[in-house]
């Protein structure tokens, strides 16, 4: 756990890790670089769900239990169909 204090003795920053990576110098790099590439690779796969078609955000709004996780799961599967079709498929490419 990371604390890092005030003059005054009040807490200014305030951070935990859990994992069993030792975090020293030496692998910070490595473990920034890591988190930063998870991170754009999730926010360019929201991206695409948001504004790509798929109107991700607009469905979470509809029904009162299960509709959401159901208009959820759809979306998801057309994402996967679409992004392995652009993969193999040599007409889908074309279209």
């Amino acid at each position: 756990m990371t604390v890092i204090r005030e003059a005054e003795g009040h807490p200014r920053y305030h951070n935990a890790f859990i994992t069993l990576h030792p975090i020293d110098d030496a692998t910070v790099v490595e473990i920034v670089t890591a988190a930063r590439a998870r991170w754009k690779s999730e926010n360019e796969n929201h991206d695409v769900l948001k504004t790509k078609g798929y109107h991700l955000e607009h469905n979470f709004g509809h029904g009162q239990q299960h509709l959401p996780m159901i208009l959820l799961t759809l979306n998801l599967l057309a994402f996967l169909f679409h992004s392995v079709l652009q993969l193999i498929d040599a007409t889908y490419q074309r279209i």
